[in-house]
């Protein structure tokens, strides 16, 4: 009895005990689980909206149209080729009234002002107005030598002849026994001049000059012509021809001409409709040909002769302008010529004589009939690289007044 006794009050001592204890035990209650900033939070590989396409930088999307701008390529007076881009097609530019041109490459050229009495510079092609170089009287024609910059023109009414040195822009009178008509340059500083009719008539002279000194070397007769008289060179100056100007079955010359003695030996005449109102003559680049321009054509209808330049009296064919040839002038490879009938702007082959790019009809409007102010193409050329053809727009009447320059791109 005793021994359960004690079991029971044991029991009683030991849960008193653990009451005490629990009642003196601090509650703490738990706050939300932190989350360290720097634990990174993966999640699953992203899924792709889009791959994205890499264009490189220096590949255009859209083939770029070359079109020239304001500014052309400076004017070089030495120049043998276009520089790039080019402009392609055709195209018109007014200017003072002219009849004398020179063209240069880019769309560059010279020509006679008979307004201002100046050698003007333009661009053609672009619009712009260049340099200019004061004359002390009209400019006639204009001859140029490339290999020394020096532009040569005959002045209406004086008798001396203008340099215009393109290196430095100073203008030279060179005189002369009398008033110059047509020139011809020969590549090393040395040019031609044949005098008026006026001058001793009946008979032609004709001055050579050194452009470097400015020196008229001689001057000298070729006998009787009665007419004024065109005149082309060899690059050399060692062979002369000589036309009349605007004279109907008149002789046509050949020369030999000693750049050393002066002296001047006829080595072949051509006569008959050979001359039938001398419009305009001009020598390949290559040497080989020479073409006399005649409004009344050359023979065999309204043609051009492709003549040797060895004997005026052989041909390689002809080229069949149409009524009436007034101009041709050749490419610089001596490959093509540039020609009108007055009208139209023409381009032919020098190998097949047949047309090597359709004819332009009508660039200019022609001489019809009856003084109207009618335009007509005088002088037709090639620019020095090639890659356009030119032609000069002259009112035929009333003038003076504007004239316009028309171009086109070549081939």
């Amino acid at each position: 009895m005793k021994k359960n006794i004690f079991f029971v009050l044991a029991a009683i001592w030991s849960l008193s005990l653990m009451l005490t204890s629990t009642a003196c035990q601090k509650t703490y209650t738990l706050g939300p689980l932190a989350v360290p900033t720097n634990t990174p939070v993966f999640t699953n590989s992203p899924t792709k909206t889009g791959t994205p396409t890499r264009t490189p930088s220096n590949t255009p999307t859209v083939t770029p149209t070359f079109t020239a701008g304001l500014t052309p390529p400076p004017m070089n007076i030495y120049c043998s080729s276009e520089t790039a881009p080019l402009k392609t097609g055709s195209g018109s530019y007014g200017i003072h009234y002219a009849t004398q041109m020179i063209p240069l490459c880019d769309g560059w050229m010279l020509y006679g002002d008979l307004t201002t009495n100046k050698i003007q510079a333009v661009n053609a092609l672009y619009g712009i107005v260049g340099s200019s170089y004061q004359l002390s009287a009209v400019p006639g024609e204009l001859a140029y030598d490339p290999t020394t910059g020096f532009l040569y023109a005959v002045l209406t009414g004086a008798s001396f002849v203008a340099k215009v040195d393109l290196n430095n822009g100073t203008v030279t009178n060179i005189m002369l026994p009398a008033e110059g008509v047509h020139l011809a340059a020969a590549n090393n500083g040395r040019f031609f001049v044949t005098l008026t009719t006026n001058y001793n008539w009946p008979n032609e002279y004709i001055s050579y000059i050194d452009g470097n000194s400015n020196t008229v070397l001689s001057s000298f007769s070729m006998g009787s012509f009665n007419a004024d008289a065109y005149i082309a060179c060899s690059s050399a100056g060692t062979t002369l021809y000589v036309g009349a100007d605007g004279c109907s079955n008149c002789t046509t010359y050949q020369f030999a001409f000693n750049t050393g003695t002066y002296a001047l030996t006829t080595q072949f005449t051509a006569s008959g409709t050979y001359t039938s109102n001398g419009e305009d003559m001009s020598i390949s680049p290559d040497q080989n040909h020479l073409v006399w321009v005649n409004g009344g054509g050359n023979g065999g209808g309204y043609t051009i002769f492709d003549i040797f330049t060895t004997n005026i009296n052989n041909t390689y064919g002809s080229f069949a302008t149409g009524a009436y040839p007034t101009s041709a002038g050749f490419s610089p490879d001596s490959a093509n010529i540039a020609a009108t009938n007055g009208s139209d702007l023409q381009v032919f082959s020098v190998t097949t004589h047949t047309a090597s790019k359709s004819t332009w009809v009508g660039a200019a409007p022609g001489v019809t009939c009856c003084p109207t102010n009618i335009y007509d193409l005088l002088k037709t050329r090639f620019s020095k690289g090639g890659g356009y053809v030119f032609g000069l727009d002259v009112p035929t009447y009333s003038n003076p007044a504007p004239s316009t320059i028309v171009w086109e791109s070549f081939p």
